[in-house]
């Protein structure tokens, strides 16, 4: 972690949560009641909230598609390093135990793609993410079906799925459960 923090963590947004200082659930809260808040001044309690989860998210993680993140954001020394711990603990050809650090780090940076995408490309600011927990805040019912229907496409080409039971949208004053 201590090889990896400095090379990762810049390249996340904010709003993710996980597993980096100063961070965490307490933070994650906070931030999404904050999120709320804006959008209840800016257009009043009318909102929705998009909560989205990744259907067996470590199980389910696709070991080609995460060597590939690395290889994106990584040097190659680091890329080497980290791909041959992978793949000296994981064999197969998907899932991972989230008990090591270079796991905690893939888990929170695979869905960064998603992330960067609903900030700057959506344009959404009430957006946060906890591991695979997201939560999208927005006055438009029809842009969190977008964004949700987006998301499902982004994490199919990386072979993960949204969790059908636990991605709903719900109304902004509804107690919105997170973490």
């Amino acid at each position: 972690l201590v090889l990896l923090a400095p090379l990762v963590f810049p390249k996340l947004i904010y709003d993710n949560a996980a597993c980096q200082k100063g961070k965490g659930t307490d933070f994650a809260r906070s931030r999404l009641k904050r999120m709320i808040g804006e959008e209840w001044r800016r257009h009043g309690p009318d909102g929705y909230v998009l909560m989205m989860d990744i259907r067996k998210y470590y199980d389910s993680m696709v070991h080609v598609a995460v060597e590939a993140m690395f290889r994106d954001i990584l040097p190659d020394w680091g890329y080497r390093l980290v791909v041959d711990a992978l793949r000296s603990h994981y064999h197969g050809d998907r899932g991972y135990s989230p008990g090591s650090s270079i796991v905690q780090v893939a888990g929170i940076t695979l869905p960064n793609r998603i992330d960067h995408y609903i900030k700057e490309r959506l344009r959404i600011r009430g957006y946060s993410r906890y591991m695979d927990d997201f939560r999208v805040i927005h006055h438009d019912r029809r842009v969190l079906e977008e964004c949700r229907d987006d998301v499902e496409v982004m994490l199919r080409d990386i072979g993960m799925s949204l969790h059908r039971d636990k991605t709903v949208i719900v109304p902004m004053t509804n107690v919105i459960p997170y973490l």
